[in-house]
């Protein structure tokens, strides 16, 4: 019997997914020391990537296997638009180099391959619902924020149950109407798509050190490596 879909995207791109999640900035992040203008600056380029790929997912929304997990509910450019209004558009998104990487490679598997579109969904979106809950009750207190105020971004009104959501998601996975072959490159792109948000992350570092100053940086990585 063939192993599902979500099960194999979570163990098979977990080393590239704890590599993310282990980046500088991330260690940064979850220890709560960004700064308010390098979080404008993450916000911005993830504007720019979800703008691409939700224009992508509604290109291809006829697609067989891209219908399922087209849940527009779960899309989150207008919810960046109005976090990018509090913190202050740095206007960064559309120059950095890591953005343009990950959005090209959006558009290449849109148009050869638009299937393999459901791997950056999953990555995207059950990572929102998922960790970034845990990011967005960090943020608020990083940045003092009020309950709907400057978080959108992690919020799902149209959702009542996220863990059911989730599991509805993986279900839809699950049954895409994919060959076993579309199903191994839709699992490699995963990983491709957590690669290129840890390139992200990589480019931001910079940014980061500079708003916080080195020994701050330097002091996150130590408490929070395992």
């Amino acid at each position: 019997m063939n192993k599902k879909i979500s099960l194999r995207l979570r163990e098979e791109s977990q080393d590239q997914h704890r590599d993310a999640e282990g980046s500088g900035f991330m260690r940064c992040f979850i220890k709560g020391a960004l700064d308010r203008g390098t979080y404008a600056h993450y916000l911005s380029v993830l504007k720019v990537v979800y703008d691409s790929l939700e224009k992508q997912i509604e290109s291809r929304k006829d697609h067989p296997a891209v219908r399922p997990v087209r849940f527009t509910e779960l899309y989150r450019s207008k919810s960046l638009e109005a976090d990018l209004a509090f913190f202050g558009e740095p206007g960064t998104g559309q120059n950095s180099r890591a953005g343009k990487v990950y959005v090209d490679r959006i558009a290449e598997v849109a148009s050869n391959a638009p299937y393999l579109l459901s791997a950056h969904a999953y990555v995207r979106y059950l990572g929102d619902l998922s960790g970034g809950q845990i990011l967005k009750r960090i943020a608020q207190k990083m940045f003092d924020l009020q309950e709907g105020v400057g978080s959108a971004f992690y919020e799902f009104p149209a959702v009542t149950d996220i863990n059911g959501f989730k599991n509805g998601f993986r279900e839809a996975l699950d049954n895409l109407p994919v060959s076993p072959e579309e199903a191994d490159a839709l699992v490699r792109e995963a990983s491709t798509a957590f690669s290129l948000n840890q390139k992200v992350f990589a480019e931001l570092e910079p940014v980061l050190i500079a708003g916080i100053g080195q020994e701050r940086f330097a002091s996150a990585q130590k408490e929070t490596a395992h």
